[in-house]
Order: C-alpha cells, then sequence, then structure tokens
C-alpha cells in the first residue's frame, strides 16, 4: 500500500486535510507506526474516534475519521499528520479497498459457508499458486473490517485473489462482494454456525447467497441440501462431486489421493478436509490447473493452527482442531479418532459448540449420541452449554469428566494422560482449548 493522503481522499469522496504518505492500515491504535493510516471505526465495545488523537500523536501519517467527530477531533491533531473526513469512515476505507481491488486486474474468487472456509481458501490459493501469482486473504480476516485491511497488500498484476468471507450479520456478504466482484464464488456449506444471528438455516443460506453477483461462476457440493435456492441466485451453478479415482485414509499423515496420473498426499486429517478439496480442485481446473499443479498445491499445504493440525506436546500427540466447533465438525472429528490406529490410549477433549441458538441443546446432545460410540479411553467435556452431551452419556452409563471450571479440566487430563497417549482437542474458538497445552507438557 502506497497512497498520499490527498489522492486517498479525492478516489473515495473525502475531505482531506494535509498530504502525507500512507503506507499501511489499520484499526488498532496500538498497531499504528510512520506511515499508517489509522481508521477510526465504532465497534462492538468501542469507538475508534476515541484513539484518533493517540493514534496522531504516536507517529500515524493520516486518520480517517468520520463528519460528525471532526469537531471534537480535528483541532487536536499532531502536526504531520493528515485528517481524512467522510461521512462514513469505514465505508470510505471499504471503497479505497474496492478500487485497489479493481486496479489489481486479478481475478477475484470468493470462498464462503458455514464451516471449511479457511481451509477451502487454503487449498485454491496453494494450487492457484502453481499457476500464476496469488494473493489471498491472510489468517482469518474475513470480516466487512479484515476484508479491505487484506486486500491492502494486494499488488497490481498479481493474477489471482482468493479471499474469504464470513459473516455473522445480515448484509455483510453483500458488502464484501461489492469490494471485490467475485467472478468465481464458492459455498463451502450450510450448517447451523451462527444460528443465534440468524435464526434459521434459510437466513443463513439467504446470506451466504449473496456471493454470488450477476454473472458469478459459482461452486458448490453436490449434497448441499440449499443447492435448488442457489441455482435461483446463479445462473452458472456447478455442483462438484469427489474428483479423486482413489482415496486412502493414512491416520494422522492425511490422505493418499489419486487425481488422474497423480498419486499425492493430502496432509490433512479428516474427511471434512476432501469436501473442501472437492471445491479447490474444480476451481482451480476452471483456471486451467493441471492435475499435476493440483497434486503438488494441495501436498504442499501447512495446516494453520486449530484447523487439524497434528501438534507434538512433550510425549504426547494432539489433534488440534479448536478454531471452531460446528455439529458437523465436531462428529467427523469424533469419527477420525475412532478410525484411527493408535499404540497408545485415544482422549477426546471437547469444549461448547456456541453460536448455535436454538439449536444448541439438540446439536450437544446429537454430540453425546456420537460420543457413545467413540472409540476412545477417556471423555472430558468443558463449558456451559456441553452440559447437555454430559446428560446423554450419563445416562447411558457411559463414565467421563464434566466440568465448567478450566483447571479443573486441566488437572484432570494431565492426571489421566500418559507419555505416547493421543488427544482430540476440540471447541469454539471462545473456549480457547488450546489452553491445555500447559497441562500436556508436564504429563510424564
Amino acid at each position: 500500500m502506497r497512497v498520499s493522503s490527498r489522492e486517498f481522499a479525492a478516489l473515495t469522496g473525502s475531505t482531506c486535510y494535509g498530504n502525507t504518505i500512507i503506507t499501511s492500515a489499520t484499526y488498532d491504535s496500538r498497531k499504528v507506526e510512520k506511515g499508517s493510516l489509522f481508521i477510526a471505526v465504532k465497534g462492538k465495545n468501542t469507538d475508534g474516534h476515541e484513539f484518533a488523537i493517540e493514534a496522531s500523536n504516536k507517529g500515524a501519517s493520516a486518520i480517517l475519521i468520520s463528519e460528525e467527530k471532526k469537531d471534537r477531533i480535528l483541532p487536536f491533531v499532531k502536526k504531520g499528520c493528515s485528517v481524512i473526513i467522510s461521512s462514513d469512515s469505514l465505508s470510505c476505507f471499504q471503497d479505497y479497498a474496492a478500487i485497489v481491488a479493481y486496479e489489481s486486474g486479478a481475478k477475484m474468487i470468493a470462498v464462503t459457508g458455514s464451516c471449511g472456509k479457511t481451509t477451502t481458501k487454503n487449498m485454491i490459493a496453494s494450487i492457484l499458486s502453481q499457476v500464476g501469482s496469488t494473493a489471498k486473504t491472510p489468517g482469518n480476516m474475513n470480516s466487512v473490517y479484515g476484508l479491505p485491511l487484506a486486500l491492502m497488500n494486494l499488488e497490481k498484476g498479481t493474477e489471482f485473489g482468493v479471499w474469504e468471507l464470513g459473516s455473522d450479520k445480515f448484509g455483510e456478504i453483500d458488502t464484501m462482494t461489492d469490494i471485490i466482484h467475485p467472478e468465481t464464488a464458492c459455498i463451502t456449506n450450510i450448517g447451523i454456525s451462527h444460528l443465534s444471528s440468524f435464526k434459521t438455516r434459510d437466513n443463513i443460506a439467504k446470506e451466504k447467497g449473496g456471493v454470488f453477483l450477476p454473472g458469478t461462476r459459482g461452486y458448490v457440493l453436490e449434497d448441499n441440501d440449499f443447492n435448488s435456492y442457489f441455482r435461483g441466485l446463479c445462473n452458472d451453478l456447478n455442483e462438484c462431486t469427489l474428483p479423486f479415482d482413489e482415496i486412502e485414509f493414512k491416520g494422522l499423515d492425511g490422505f493418499g489421493l489419486t487425481l488422474g496420473k497423480e498419486r499425492f498426499t493430502l496432509p490433512m486429517v479428516g474427511r471434512h478436509n476432501l469436501k473442501d478439496a472437492t471445491l479447490a480442485v474444480a476451481i482451480a481446473r476452471y483456471y486451467g490447473a493441471t492435475d499435476r499443479q493440483i497434486a503438488e498445491g494441495l501436498m504442499t499445504l501447512t495446516p494453520e493452527f486449530g484447523r487439524s493440525r497434528v501438534v507434538k506436546e512433550g510425549d504426547v500427540t494432539v489433534l488440534e482442531d479448536c478454531y471452531n466447533a460446528a455439529y458437523d465438525s465436531v462428529e467427523g472429528a469424533i469419527k477420525t479418532v475412532s478410525s484411527l490406529f493408535w499404540k497408545g490410549r485415544k482422549h477426546i477433549v471437547l469444549g461448547d459448540m456456541r453460536e448455535l441458538g436454538s439449536e444448541s441443546r439438540n446439536a450437544h446432545r446429537k454430540i453425546g449420541e456420537e460420543l457413545l460410540k467413540a472409540d476412545c479411553r477417556n471423555i472430558y467435556l468443558y463449558g456451559e452449554e456441553i452440559e447437555e452431551c454430559y446428560d446423554v452419556l450419563r445416562s447411558a452409563g457411559r463414565d467421563c469428566l464434566y466440568t465448567k471450571n478450566f483447571d479443573d479440566l486441566s488437572a484432570e487430563v494431565r492426571k489421566d494422560t500418559n507419555k505416547g497417549d493421543f488427544i482430540l482437542l476440540k471447541g469454539s474458538r471462545v473456549m480457547e482449548m488450546e489452553r491445555i497445552y500447559s497441562a500436556l507438557r508436564r504429563v510424564v
């Protein structure tokens, strides 16, 4: 990113006081550095305008504020810091991001859905990087706030841009598709994540369906039960089936796959990753990727934190799948543990599945029923909502630990775990299940 504050203002129809060079952008005043544009936006808990003067004092090159706040901020801004004023600071920054996206010339690919977005995005980007220069959403910057920031690193001449779109409010997918105008888009699935916000799966489908603009080429899995609805939104909807000729389960090494004449290993644990790969292969083929390039892209993937990553913690092996949790992914993780041959003992540590709204009770009880069939030594349950799961196990006479206290959970896991054991660690992000590692380091 490199733009003058006056050019930024001219491109977005804003007013600018001063003229400085902007080389980065942030919403967080703590991350302001020389060259930064500080975007003052009102969030859930704080209003960034309260930190605009602080950002100026810390050396920001420019601050972007809303018109209604200018009288409280403009007179106190440090000399040498430009002030850009718009009717709405977030919308202004999104407008600039849209200009960056357009001027890059990149073929834009959007990935959304209830779960599997990040893995699918990474798979698509890894394959397409074998074809041409490729940019992607870093980490989980998939919101109306994060996407514009991610686009600031998009360079002109990049061939492909692969962007993850998340949403927990109506209209957010529309906002992000207006920024990137995707040529191609896929929906991984429609689950029950975020039911607390959207109330019904129909509403989730309507929100996610906003990714299909007129002219967008769409991709979904053949078994998506909302495909008839999506066909009404997308004139070029492709329903995908598994493209692999052979699939071999290789335990914690992932899956051995055959694609045409190519034989390779996908280093991702859990069958749900095969569905993500199905979408990635279909999109990559549309953009001209060969089977060899697809194999190279998939076999060189590195799982990110909390997303089916295998971790050695001391002498204990952990399947770390704790970035998020929805019914489908928890069920799949339990089945993965059951199918895994392991010389030591296997343990399952689960935290709450959050944001499920009215489906929370039923989803947790169904996970309890799945746990009754699980091939493992010990089951540990932590949280408020997962008590429903515990009730199912207790009623069936299945021993397990249930607690609402993380210290108690850690103590019991440490006490019951031996060297050479295997642990599934799963739960919603807010549960911070990775805290269990400190206990595992003391396993003897």
